[in-house]
């Protein structure tokens, strides 16, 4: 049989709890334990996608034993990586001990791939938990392992995830261009934003937090408008290079501290740069971000996938 990973079941019902029953009773006849694990990790991913969370992670963490007792470290990690995902949205703790004893895992069999996603893994539960210096370390990490790999999809869950810690560590103009960014970079990786749903809540809630500082009284009420709209109009390296600090302009980075300060002048009043100004220019055409970044991006020569993966869980 193989393995859940990487689709979307929308639930136990229809086709899914089909094909699903009709795989028990296979795995009954046969007397096949790995099967009966996949399985039931099949059957607590599509469990998941449905938004029975609690019902998921019961699941998971059965399949999870169920692989261990058989010996399939894969299949391990495949549900060490959903039940993280589960008790993430949950806010419940134990993401921190999936998240870990998946890269655990990973580390031990030197995998370097499965190695990336429990990184990110670990990010998020650190994210969650307000530890948002370590949570940047990890995911930054995970960023640096997909890239040689040309993963875009894992650098797409990165790149969004340094995005939440910058909005809420440090939720100033460079944290809402990369909020924007973030986008730039789930289009590279052929999948549309909109598909990722179950970590949109997430976007909202740092556009939120960025909104209320940037929105302040030190602060012009458009200016998160405009640096998201920007972030959002970079290419796939300029977004990832922001997030991993190597833009020039995070501080400490080795960038910043040999690249002047830019100050006004006559190119750049008021302290904006070029893009800066054209797209403060755009916004009072009354154009909305998506907008501005199409009319801003530079289309890529570099060929795009087709997969339309939306859980990070296909390590």
């Amino acid at each position: 049989m193989k393995s859940c990973r990487g689709r979307s079941p929308t639930g136990p019902s229809g086709d899914v709890a089909l094909h699903l029953a009709e795989c028990e009773e296979i795995a009954a006849r046969l007397d096949d334990d790995l099967l009966h694990a996949r399985i039931k990790e099949c059957r607590g991913q599509a469990t998941l996608y449905r938004g029975d969370l609690p019902g998921a992670i019961e699941l998971l963490d059965q399949a999870r034993r169920e692989f261990r007792a058989v010996g399939d470290p894969l299949g391990e990690f495949d549900t060490l990586i959903l039940l993280t995902a589960g008790t993430f949205f949950l806010d419940d703790p134990r993401a921190d001990e999936f998240s870990r004893d998946a890269l655990a895992l990973a580390e031990q069999h030197g995998a370097q791939s499965s190695t990336a996603y429990a990184l990110w893994a670990v990010g998020i539960a650190q994210w969650r938990a307000g530890h948002f210096d370590e949570a940047t370390r990890s995911l930054r990490k995970s960023v640096r392992l997909f890239q040689p790999m040309k993963d875009l999809t894992g650098i797409s869950f990165g790149v969004q995830a340094l995005s939440w810690c910058a909005a809420f560590a440090s939720p100033d103009e460079r944290a809402a261009r990369l909020l924007g960014a973030s986008q730039a970079v789930w289009r590279t990786s052929g999948t549309k934003v909109d598909e990722t749903t179950a970590y949109s809540v997430f976007d909202r809630r740092s556009e939120d937090a960025l909104r209320a500082a940037l929105g302040s009284a030190k602060f012009e009420s458009t200016r998160f408008e405009e640096a998201s709209a920007e972030g959002a109009s970079y290419s796939f390296d300029q977004a990832v290079a922001l997030a991993l600090g190597d833009d020039g302009d995070a501080p400490g980075s080795e960038a910043a501290a040999t690249t002047p300060a830019r100050g006004p002048g006559p190119e750049a009043p008021g302290g904006l740069t070029p893009r800066e100004r054209e797209v403060a220019g755009l916004l009072a055409e009354g154009l909305t971000n998506r907008e501005i970044a199409a009319r801003l991006v530079i289309p890529s020569a570099r060929p795009r996938p087709t997969s339309t993966t939306s859980s990070p869980s296909s390590a």
